[in-house]
């Protein structure tokens, strides 16, 4: 049969439409690196479908420059061979120039004879929703927390599920 890495690019490619990526890199007979992306990952970014761009450098010229260390850390680690899956949540920047939250997981498919990876696929999240809900979340708490600590009066914070009685109690009490 086909080797493993062509089947899972193949099934991927006619999968449900998710970000999927691909990526190879040189090797003694192609010695260019290349990236392979779903219509749909390029769509999330806001960006011309190039299925097969050869500059895979493209991405990371994208990620966020505060989120580039702790990619390229764990991207390195995998690479590697030190981890089994890679996987980061990081910013992106749309074509219009905010910022995409993604989740990125992938995993080198393919390694040559001393391990080196040429191989890898994987898949890009669009979690921005959720990032925006989870801010929003610590916002309402930090706002609730200010609220009952800053309050003239005593109130006291309890609950039953916790089982300790008082949760939180502010210091006019």
């Amino acid at each position: 049969g086909r080797p493993r890495s062509l089947r899972t690019c193949t099934a991927a490619r006619r999968s449900p439409p998710i970000n999927w990526l691909g990526w190879r890199t040189a090797s003694a007979t192609d010695p260019g690196t290349a990236a392979t992306v779903s219509e749909r990952w390029n769509s999330m970014l806001g960006v011309v479908h190039v299925p097969d761009d050869p500059d895979s450098a493209a991405w990371s010229s994208r990620v966020h420059p505060d989120d580039w260390p702790a990619v390229l850390a764990a991207q390195q680690e995998h690479l590697a061979g030190r981890t089994e899956r890679f996987e980061a949540v990081y910013r992106m920047r749309h074509a219009q120039g905010h910022w995409v939250w993604v989740l990125d997981r992938g995993q080198v498919l393919e390694r040559d004879a001393a391990g080196a990876p040429l191989r890898m696929v994987g898949t890009h999240s669009d979690i921005t929703e959720r990032k925006k809900a989870e801010e929003a979340l610590r916002a309402s708490e930090e706002r609730f927390r200010a609220v009952v600590e800053n309050a003239a009066i005593g109130i006291v914070v309890g609950s039953h599920l916790t089982g300790n009685g008082i949760d939180q109690a502010n210091p006019a009490i």
